[in-house]
């Protein structure tokens, strides 16, 4: 049973727990999941719709980490070596620019 359907599985026992008459360690058994994940999920359950509860919370979110900055300075760089590959890319990049102390005031921190 892959993750997702095991999750709905898990929803599923747990949408029911009062009706099956199942415990959270019994719900744990069946799907695989640690008690403490069954018991935080049951409560879950109580705020939000199931469907909600399948979904990863950071879809279609910008990442914390992306700094556009950062990201426009390597978008510019690489335009100047259009035919090699990204580890090809990757190699000089740090050569050229991560690791040159000439070019450290250059790189965008994050």
């Amino acid at each position: 049973m892959d993750k997702h359907s095991n999750k709905d599985y898990l929803l599923n026992l747990l949408k029911n727990k009062f009706l099956n008459g199942l415990s959270f360690s019994t719900i744990s058994e069946l799907t695989g999941y640690s008690i403490s994940y069954v018991k935080k999920l049951y409560k879950s359950i109580e705020e939000k719709d199931i469907d909600s509860l399948l979904k990863h919370g950071n879809i279609g979110n910008k990442s914390n980490s992306a700094n556009e900055l950062e990201i426009q300075y390597i978008v510019e760089f690489k335009k100047q070596y259009p035919e090699i590959s990204i580890s090809q890319f990757q190699d000089i990049y740090h050569e050229r620019i991560v690791w040159n102390k000439e070019k450290q005031n250059d790189v965008i921190k994050y």
